[in-house]
């Protein structure tokens, strides 16, 4: 039940036209780095989307920081190692501008969550070389170039550093992007009622029984036959356009404060696991809701 509206859910957000952002402005042109330095992003790629904690903290000082947004300073190699368990994926940096004086220096760049996209974020890294020669990494502080999620003022948002690393959250139970499949008995019929409300069909197939219609930021799934109960479904790591947010709660994280409190797991996410994973539980009524990370 829960897969079905899964699969369908994400080829709708991911479909073309999904978001309503304005067209983004020209980025910035990248500079071309002097090895040295150029070797300091190559080897960040790879210990991120190798999801090595303790290679991404070996290219730190030290003493090096992770400045991460919403989030208090990370300082030491076995702290950021640690804040960045359970973190990588793909992920493509480019330069914006450099300098350096002697043994110090600096970096401004863009990063993108895929090759040849428009950059999700930015980033500046303060550097310091070794008595190698070696350059390493005094601090990494990274933005987002979309807004993230609102949250609440005493709650800080999860970790994140020049790639935003989805760490848990303390005090927030965030969940990301919001939709609800609803388990329709004529689905021409509720086409037309929900397009009288504002909505628009944007992608589904009425011949195989399942339309998405969207109004703003509101995304309603209308399935006729395929499951019995609505559905309510989260994608954390998403904004209402199917975006990537530089930071969110993992969900086998959000799993485990749910079984912590006592709320019983119908369909769990395996926990020894990265990236994409789901997982589903039901609310007092019975309401089906699934938890769906797709990153």
């Amino acid at each position: 039940m829960h897969t079905l509206a899964r699969m369908l859910l994400a080829l709708a957000l991911a479909a073309p036209g999904f978001a309503q952002s304005p067209a983004p402005e020209v980025a910035l042109p990248s500079v071309t780095l002097p090895p040295e330095l150029d070797r300091v992003l190559r080897d960040y790629e790879r210990a991120w989307q190798a999801r090595d904690p303790a290679g991404l903290a070996e290219l730190f000082a030290e003493d090096g920081f992770v400045l991460a947004t919403g989030r208090p300073p990370v300082r030491g190699r076995a702290a950021i190692r640690a804040a960045y368990a359970g973190a990588g994926g793909a992920l493509h940096l480019r330069a914006l501008e450099y300098a350096t004086a002697g043994d110090v220096g600096y970096l401004l760049g863009a990063y993108a969550w895929a090759p040849a996209a428009p950059d999700d974020g930015k980033f500046t890294l303060t550097l310091a070389r070794d008595p190698s020669g070696r350059w390493l990494i005094r601090s990494d502080m990274d933005n987002p170039n979309r807004r993230p999620a609102a949250q609440p003022a005493a709650g800080p948002n999860p970790a994140g550093s020049a790639t935003a690393t989805p760490t848990p959250s303390e005090a927030t139970m965030d969940l990301g992007a919001f939709s609800i499949s609803l388990a329709v008995k004529d689905l021409e019929a509720s086409r037309r009622f929900y397009e009288q409300l504002g909505f628009v069909q944007f992608h589904g197939d009425a011949a195989q029984n399942w339309l998405i219609l969207k109004n703003g930021d509101h995304v309603l799934g209308l399935f006729q036959g395929m499951f019995e109960k609505n559905i309510l479904t989260f994608n954390p790591g998403w904004d209402q356009s199917a975006q990537p947010l530089a930071s969110f709660t993992d969900v086998r994280e959000l799993q485990r404060r749910l079984k912590a409190a006592g709320i019983p797991i119908v369909q769990p996410a395996d926990e020894t696991t990265t990236g994409p994973a789901s997982f589903v539980l039901t609310d007092p009524d019975g309401n089906p809701i699934l938890i769906d990370q797709h990153r």
